[in-house]
């Protein structure tokens, strides 16, 4: 009777750490999502200083999510989404045309819901 509380234990703490590893996740690619919008958004207004402002902020903010991201996300998607940001990052500072911008923010955008729906829970995941 011990092994099965034990088990049933150990199963309730891995769905829970789960679905505390989603809404993680969700609030971090919605506020780097947020962030590149309004980079992008900025940029395309002409102010490529607070373009440049916003898309540092989600670099930072990606940089300091290290504890997780490296135990709970595959090491090619680390590394995808900071390439991610750092060619929307180098768009900015090259002050390029509003393609090559959408380009580089429809890109990090697109990796960042890739990331967010390998992680969430579906028929796919499980099966």
């Amino acid at each position: 009777m011990k092994k099965e509380l034990s088990a049933t234990a150990l199963l309730i703490l891995l769905a829970v750490t789960a679905y505390m590893n989603i809404l993680h996740l969700r609030s971090l690619t919605a506020e780097l999502i947020s962030l590149a919008d309004k980079a992008e958004s900025c940029a395309k207004a002409g102010d490529y200083t607070a373009a440049r402002s916003y898309c540092a902020a989600a670099i930072e903010l990606w940089d300091s999510e290290d504890y997780y991201t490296h135990i709970f996300i595959a090491h090619s998607e680390i590394d995808g989404t900071a390439d991610s940001l750092f060619n929307a990052a180098a768009q900015l500072s090259e002050e390029a045309d509003n393609a090559e911008l959408t380009a580089a923010f429809e890109g990090l955008r697109y990796r960042l819901r890739s990331i967010l729906s390998m992680e969430e829970v579906s028929i796919g995941s499980i099966f």
